[in-house]
């Protein structure tokens, strides 16, 4: 551009040279002239030279940006913005969040060979020591005499031969960690909670028990459950001797404490009702025409008592009185007894015995006596 501008100046210098006729005053007005000319030209040729570089420049170097990558992103106004760093998402890390992760413990360690909790680490001036607790696992770490750092632990983690930490598997003895082997074994074993109690049964943790039992008539159950059948007892004792007494009962003397072949009692079963049956009969005499007998039937823990004694123990069922209808008769009749005897003590030895007396005189008695005693509940 410049090279031709240079050229039609000095063409048209050229031309007014000529046409001046050599006139050295037209010729230097004519120079000046043309010289501020060219001047002029020179300045509106720089002045679009620049024009055309701004306009170039304007149009190839604005950026025009539409897109962002995350954590980048464009905002409504075009802007060029950061999300912020979060448990979700990446970006920039917030003043209150540098502090919150400034303050924490440093070193934290969430799992060793099977152990869970927080770890704190701790460097010193002598060894690495692994403590455990149900809170944490604690490893202070100190170096040795030598510079270097020795390794130790407490059961139940340990230190092989080439410094690695290991934890033992646990057992019956030994405290470690569960193998899968083990946990699948614990986890078949049969819940608790599909233990149901049945009819007469108890659960409490895996044991089922019996519900404690309760006896029947004719059934006994001792302190270890075991069940027996209360057998009756066949007594025949000898025919005591009578007596004159019509002002207080005299006991006869066949009884003696649980009883015998040959004398009345009766032990109630171990862990039974303290309930007898009680049946007996017998015959009752006077020797004397137109008088009579009394009869009470008695019974008793204490020591047994003698023919002839005063009357004692407790009397149960009715009195049996007996006299001769005519002047010329003498009392000689059978007697019975069918008695049913609670609240006695299972376990007790008991004396059954007969309170007699004579109703105006004469001497009373009984004879031919037979008995059978069974536990009835």
């Amino acid at each position: 551009m410049y090279e031709e501008i240079i050229i039609v100046f000095v063409a048209v210098i050229v031309f007014l040279v000529i046409r001046t006729e050599n006139s050295e005053i037209e010729i230097r007005k004519l120079f000046y002239g043309f010289l501020s000319l060219l001047f002029l030209l020179i300045l509106i040729g720089y002045a679009l030279v620049y024009y055309n570089d701004y306009s170039s420049f304007a149009s190839n170097s604005i950026l025009n940006i539409t897109a962002a990558n995350t954590p980048l992103f464009l905002d409504a106004n075009n802007a060029i913005s950061i999300y912020q760093a979060s448990v979700m998402s990446n970006g920039f890390l917030s003043s209150s969040d540098w502090n919150a992760f400034n303050s924490m413990s440093a070193g934290g360690v969430a799992n060793i060979n099977g152990l869970t909790g927080v770890v704190n680490i701790e460097a010193s001036t002598s060894n690495c020591i692994i403590n455990t607790n149900s809170q944490n696992v604690l490893i202070d770490c100190q170096k040795g005499s030598g510079g270097g750092t020795t390794l130790m632990s407490n059961t139940p983690i340990f230190i092989d031969a080439n410094n690695a930490i290991s934890i033992y598997q646990a057992s019956a003895s030994s405290n470690g960690f569960l193998t899968s082997t083990d946990w699948n074994t614990f986890n078949s074993k049969l819940s608790t909670a599909l233990l149901t109690a049945g009819t007469g049964l108890t659960v409490s943790g895996t044991q089922v028990s019996l519900l404690p039992l309760t006896a029947g008539t004719g059934i006994s159950i001792s302190s270890t459950n075991t069940i027996s059948l209360a057998a009756p007892t066949q007594e025949v004792p000898a025919n005591p001797t009578g007596t004159t007494s019509t002002a207080a009962y005299v006991m006869m003397g066949v009884g003696s404490l649980g009883g015998s072949s040959t004398k009345l009692g009766y032990t109630p079963i171990a862990g039974g009702s303290g309930k007898i049956m009680i049946v007996i009969s017998g015959f009752a005499q006077s020797d004397t025409a137109k008088d009579g007998i009394n009869i009470k039937l008695a019974y008793g823990s204490t020591t047994a008592p003698t023919n002839g004694a005063g009357a004692t123990g407790t009397v149960i069922g009715p009195t049996i009185s007996l006299t001769a209808a005519a002047t010329s008769q003498k009392v000689n009749s059978p007697f019975f007894y069918n008695y049913y005897l609670t609240g006695l003590s299972a376990g007790t030895p008991y004396w059954i015995d007969f309170q007699v007396e004579a109703t105006t005189g004469g001497t009373a008695s009984i004879s031919n006596i037979y008995a059978q005693i069974w536990g009835a509940g």
